[in-house]
């Protein structure tokens, strides 16, 4: 027997295995080695690259002090904003629409203007108690100056003089909404509404009796009907005692006449002394782009 050295054998065995390898067919090859299918690139167009969707490489915005500066930039000749978000008042919708340089959408919503009251607090001596009587009294006197507050504005009135496209809403349910809208003419109990939107579903206009003359911003005018009830609801809710003449007889069946009967308030409560805090929020300014 002669002795081969072990180094000769390793490469003895390394060979006869790399040469049985090359004997294995392609398609033995393709079964058991994975592969990476091929991609097809296109040759993009030279930009700067983002992640996803549309994109600009500079994004202007133009803050205007109020809607008005807005809606005038965007008509000028060279203005300086591509779209606006201020929402349209009567007066310059129809020359928009009839413009061929500018598209006029029709808005959903456009906001919400209210007056809000802060039921955790006191308000003319009357503590509001989340809407509650006070615990030592059965009148609801936050109630009373609720009511009262909302017949010293015609909301129509107040529309028409800030020239706006907008809707009288008594029920917080937003308009279009497939929950019907409750009809809020009957939640005055004294001085309910009436009228073709007081039904559930309908546009309402509760704590109203009678139109404020034009141009006065909707403020109800001393002797009118809601003027006198709001007077009404103030004597409830122990603001004062009486009216300087208060109309004949009982409310709501009541009779006032002009030059005659003044429904200012009379014996002041001490108690409704107090100052009352008024808090006016501004939305953030308009801006185009």
């Amino acid at each position: 027997m002669i002795p081969i050295p072990l180094g000769w054998m390793k490469m003895t065995i390394l060979v006869t295995l790399s040469l049985s390898l090359l004997s294995i067919s392609n398609q033995a090859y393709r079964d058991f080695t994975p592969s990476i299918p091929l991609g097809h690139a296109i040759q993009e167009q030279i930009e700067p690259w983002v992640p996803a969707g549309p994109a600009m490489d500079t994004l202007l915005a133009t803050i205007f002090t109020d809607d008005g500066s807005e809606l005038t930039n965007i008509q000028s000749a060279s203005p300086s904003i591509d779209f606006a978000d201020a929402a349209l008042p009567n007066s310059v919708t129809s020359p928009l629409t009839q413009s061929s340089s500018i598209s006029v959408t029709k808005p959903t919503d456009v906001g919400l203007s209210v007056i809000e009251f802060n039921l955790a607090n006191t308000f003319w001596g009357c503590p509001m108690n989340m809407g509650n009587p006070p615990p030592s009294s059965s009148v609801n006197c936050g109630r009373e100056i609720r009511q009262g507050i909302a017949h010293l504005v015609d909301k129509t009135r107040f529309i028409q003089y800030e020239d706006l496209v907008a809707l009288i809403r008594d029920s917080p349910i937003p308009y279009g909404s497939s929950v019907p809208t409750p009809s809020p003419c009957s939640w005055d109990l004294e001085f309910p509404g009436t009228g073709a939107g007081c039904v559930v579903g309908g546009d309402g206009n509760g704590y109203f009796l009678s139109h404020s003359p034009i141009g006065l911003m909707g403020v109800q005018q001393n002797p009118s009907a809601d003027f006198c009830a709001a007077a009404w609801h103030f004597i409830q809710a122990g603001i004062a005692s009486n009216m300087v003449t208060p109309p004949a007889g009982n409310p709501p069946n009541w009779t006032i006449t002009p030059g005659l009967t003044n429904c200012q308030l009379t014996g002041i409560s001490s108690n409704a002394g107090n100052n009352v805090q008024l808090f006016v929020r501004t939305d953030t300014s308009s801006f185009g782009i």
